[in-house]
């Protein structure tokens, strides 16, 4: 075990330090090799019950679209040794508690559910991931921005 394992931790705060780690791919592989159990269980949707190296990968490629944007913890409930979280991925930097609204046609905004169970040593011995691309506005009040409908234009002739 590494000595960089804080044992005391709490599900919430390993998943608050994951998000954090997720600024940088080396670090977030890093961080999840680190702190997941041998034996982990993962999920990144459509797959399940992916080894340690796939969910590392997997997860690796669900965040990686959001390299130089925003990985945002919009809440997070714990219970006991879970933690469960709605988490907010965009391409580009945004100050999320200004912003009122998000525009899913200029960049990828993906809404994504993220659950962790820790085992007895404090290591993540279940680890989870589902995506919704269809519903980042209902996070903190925010609005979509509706899509352009078509213009009637002139039948050919």
């Amino acid at each position: 075990m590494s000595p960089a394992i804080d044992h005391r931790s709490s599900a919430k705060a390993l998943l608050q330090q994951m998000l954090r780690a997720a600024s940088s791919a080396s670090i977030f592989k890093g961080f999840l090799a680190t702190h997941m159990a041998v034996e982990v269980e993962g999920t990144v949707v459509p797959r399940y019950r992916l080894s340690k190296p796939e969910t590392i990968k997997r997860f690796a490629e669900a965040f990686g679209f959001a390299s130089g944007g925003t990985v945002s913890l919009l809440t997070a409930v714990e219970d006991g040794r879970t933690a469960c979280g709605r988490v907010l991925l965009t391409q580009r930097k945004h100050d999320l508690k200004s912003m009122p609204r998000l525009d899913p046609r200029a960049e990828l905004v993906v809404e994504a559910t993220i659950w962790l169970e820790l085992d007895d040593r404090g290591l993540i011995a279940h680890l989870h991931f589902v995506a919704d691309m269809l519903t980042p506005g209902m996070a903190l009040g925010r609005q979509m921005v509706k899509a352009p409908t078509p213009a009637v234009g002139a039948t050919a002739t």
